[in-house]
C-alpha cells in the first residue's frame, strides 16, 4: 500500500466498523425489545426456537462476511486483506459495545 492511500484506508476501515458497530447494536436493541419487552435484566434467560437460533447464527455468520468482503473491497493486494480484516474487526467490535452502552447502558 502506498502512503498517499492510507488515509483513504484508514477512514474506510473507520467509517465501515463504525457503522457496521452501530447496526449490530441496533438489533441487539430491538431483539431484546422483541424477546423481553420491558424487562431490563437478560437474566434468567427466555429460550429461543430453533429457527430464531438457526438465524442468529446465520446472522454471526454474515457479519464475518461481511467484515471479510469489506476487507478485500477496501484492500489493494491479497496480503493486505488479513491485517485490515483485523482492525475492521476490532473497531466494530469496540463500537458495537460502545453503541449498547450508548442505546441501552449496557452493561449496566
Amino acid at each position: 500500500m502506498k502512503r498517499d492511500e492510507l488515509p483513504r484506508v484508514f477512514l474506510s476501515i473507520l467509517f465501515t466498523g463504525i457503522a457496521f458497530g452501530f447496526i449490530e447494536a441496533v438489533c441487539v436493541v430491538y431483539l431484546r425489545e422483541l424477546f423481553y419487552p420491558g424487562i431490563h435484566s437478560l437474566f434468567p434467560l427466555k429460550p429461543m426456537s430453533p429457527h430464531i437460533y438457526r438465524t442468529e447464527v446465520y446472522r454471526e455468520i454474515a457479519t464475518i462476511v461481511f467484515l471479510s468482503g469489506a476487507s478485500f473491497a477496501i484492500s489493494r493486494k491479497l496480503r493486505e486483506v488479513p491485517f485490515i480484516f483485523i482492525l475492521l474487526f476490532g473497531i466494530w467490535d469496540i463500537t458495537y459495545y460502545l453503541f449498547l452502552k450508548l442505546l441501552i447502558n449496557w452493561p449496566s
